[in-house]
């Protein structure tokens, strides 16, 4: 095969697994929390919100970059990267899933940059997708707590029901 004809295969990928790895252990502490947060709305009768939360944790984030790192020859470890409480009132609960998302899309934007130093570009638009996705909860988030200020907790549980 000519030189011209040759891909640039990266082929040390010691640093993108690293960045994937990391973005493995956050997305795991997301899908836990609202696992919890899940069965803890549910419980309280509140089965609207209870379902909201089991999306939140159903979404493919995670996967998609478990699988990213499997095809670069990783093993993806699932460790969440810190705990969180699950109780709490609605609005202690957005404001910790508010920070959460916000830490979490401030980390894809750095591992997004570090992915495009580093020329691999399938794991930048991978974490891209992931970051539009973790914008989208952010700005969601942010709606709910304006709507819980403007007619307060107990009217704004009763839109779960």
């Amino acid at each position: 095969m000519s030189d011209e004809l040759k891909m640039d295969v990266q082929e040390d990928n010691d640093e993108i697994l690293e960045i994937l790895q990391e973005a493995v252990n956050a997305e795991t502490t997301s899908r836990n929390l609202y696992w919890s947060r899940w069965h803890y709305w549910r419980e309280k009768g509140f089965k609207n919100l209870g379902h909201y939360y089991k999306e939140q944790a159903e979404e493919k984030h995670a996967q998609r970059v478990e699988r990213r790192c499997l095809a670069l020859s990783g093993m993806p470890s699932l460790t969440p990267a810190h705990t969180i409480a699950v109780g709490g009132s609605i609005t202690e609960q957005f404001n910790e899933d508010l920070e959460v998302e916000s830490a979490l899309a401030e980390s894809y934007r750095e591992w997004i940059t570090r992915a495009s130093e580093l020329k691999d570009f399938v794991t930048e638009d991978l974490l891209r997708k992931s970051l539009k996705e973790t914008e989208k909860h952010v700005r969601w988030l942010q709606k709910q707590i304006n709507r819980i200020n403007e007619i307060g907790e107990e009217n704004y549980l009763q839109t779960w029901i």
